[in-house]
């Protein structure tokens, strides 16, 4: 299937989601996170924040858990620049305040902008992934335009709530798979 018919039928899948079902799935996919990268001091990890009213993984959890267990580690998230199409990337700690934009993205209260090649891990959404890495995103390339700018040993690391890889019809020269994808289940390295 091509991505467009795949975004529809993973969006629609998604929305059957309950409430309940989301944070299952999310403790599911923090517990196999933490379980398997433990080596986390003095990283910098990006993560997406949760775009509720699409039922996206809760990174939250990870979040949390994050702040309290390694307290060395360096968070940071990223919103659109409207004006360029391109993601600008912001640090955010315990302490930062976030507004919601338009889309319903949780935005940083910060100024404290990061240089994307200083990133070691990049926590990305997605609605389905193929058994070679590349993801189904929301179709406007952004991560893919991130992960071509980060540093070659960045591991992007996906969240899917579903479990199995589908076929991707339309991969092109743009698009950058991902080294694992995290599923309620496990672990699949790329």
């Amino acid at each position: 299937m091509k991505k467009s018919e795949l975004r529809t039928l993973f969006f629609e899948k998604r929305n059957q989601f309950s409430d309940d079902d989301i944070l299952s799935k999310s403790e599911s996919i923090k517990f196999h996170f933490f379980n398997f990268f433990s080596n986390l001091d003095e990283k910098t990890i990006h993560l997406f924040l949760p775009i509720r009213s699409k039922k996206e993984v809760n990174t939250w959890l990870i979040i949390n858990q994050l702040f309290k267990q390694y307290p060395s580690v360096k968070l940071c998230t990223s919103f659109v620049n409207y004006e360029t199409n391109t993601l600008k990337h912001f640090y955010f700690d315990e302490k930062t305040e976030f507004t919601i934009d338009k889309w319903g993205i949780p935005i940083p209260q910060s100024t404290h902008e990061v240089d994307f090649c200083s990133i070691d891990i990049v926590i990305t959404p997605l609605l389905a992934f193929d058994k070679l890495g590349y993801r189904v995103g929301y179709g406007k390339g952004y991560y893919d335009t991130f992960f071509s700018n980060c540093s070659s040993n960045v591991k992007k690391i996906g969240l899917s709530l579903f479990e199995m890889p589908i076929q991707i019809d339309d991969i092109n020269s743009f698009d950058i798979p991902l080294d694992y994808c995290i599923t309620p289940f496990k672990i699949i390295k790329f």
